[in-house]
């Protein structure tokens, strides 16, 4: 009698479903786990803020490397609207109760400002040759100390901060903190609309407290406006108000306040 083995029915080598179906659950699995991650430290860092925000800015910090703020070269002149700009952001400080912050002027031909973990405020020269005057100046100056008074540094940057946190801890304090600081583009960081309402009105209070007037207050938003373009009809969609919008409550606020208008003086 002859022997036939019997067919196997079922492959065990093979994989029992197609790669294209494992390798989609493979990448849903991962972008879940990325989600996860992404809400974590979210709710985390928000936490840190309420908790403990002064020691959490003073860890944030260490992130920032001194490229991101000073010049390699400043000319006598801009050394003098530096210190200048310094006694400004003190006079406002001081009105608020708050610890002071540390202005400085990036040479470079950029229309922006903003603020850093560690209560640094960068002003470029393009900013500040565009708006020429000391009040629009001090009004973009309020604005920034405003976000710092109110831990909105923080709170844009808390994700990445965190990163920064679980990089240094698995690494180490070096290279987990070279590695956190080039994910890291401070003149990107984006605030909510609530934010940036709350800077505005803050900066706007600021301006009036220490030049006695607001003049000067929406001219950094009327030249962003002309940048802007096409974009600033597309409001509903930005995190952010448009410009004209921002100009249009601010000068509400100037009425609602009774604040005085007057002519400003050259920076």
């Amino acid at each position: 009698m002859e022997y036939i083995p019997k067919e196997d029915k079922e492959n065990f080598n093979a994989p029992k479903e197609p790669f294209l179906t494992s390798s989609l659950k493979l990448l849903f699995g991962l972008l879940l786990s990325l989600l996860c991650l992404y809400l974590f430290l979210g709710i985390t860092s928000e936490l840190l803020v309420r908790i403990a925000p002064k020691e959490t800015e003073k860890i944030l910090s260490k992130v920032v490397n001194s490229s991101f703020y000073k010049s390699n070269y400043l000319s006598p002149e801009l050394i003098k609207k530096q210190e200048k700009l310094r006694k400004i952001a003190l006079s406002m400080t001081s009105f608020l109760g708050e610890e002071p912050v540390d202005v400085y002027i990036k040479d470079e031909d950029i229309f922006n400002a903003y603020a850093l973990p560690g209560r640094k405020i960068v002003l470029f020269t393009g900013l500040i040759d565009e708006l020429k005057s000391e009040e629009a100046i001090s009004m973009v100056l309020g604005h920034e100390i405003a976000h710092i008074a109110n831990y909105d540094v923080i709170r844009s940057f808390g994700r990445r901060a965190l990163l920064y946190l679980l990089l240094s801890l698995v690494l180490n304090d070096e290279s987990g903190g070279q590695l956190a600081a080039s994910l890291v583009n401070f003149s990107e960081l984006t605030f909510s609309r609530k934010q940036e309402s709350k800077a505005d009105n803050l900066g706007l209070e600021l301006l009036n407290n220490y030049s006695g007037h607001v003049g000067g207050a929406t001219k950094f938003f009327e030249i962003a406006s002309k940048e802007e373009g096409f974009t600033k009809y597309m409001d509903f969609l930005s995190t952010h108000p448009a410009s004209d919008k921002r100009i249009e409550i601010i000068k509400s606020l100037i009425e609602e306040k009774n604040y005085k208008v007057s002519q400003t003086k050259e920076f």
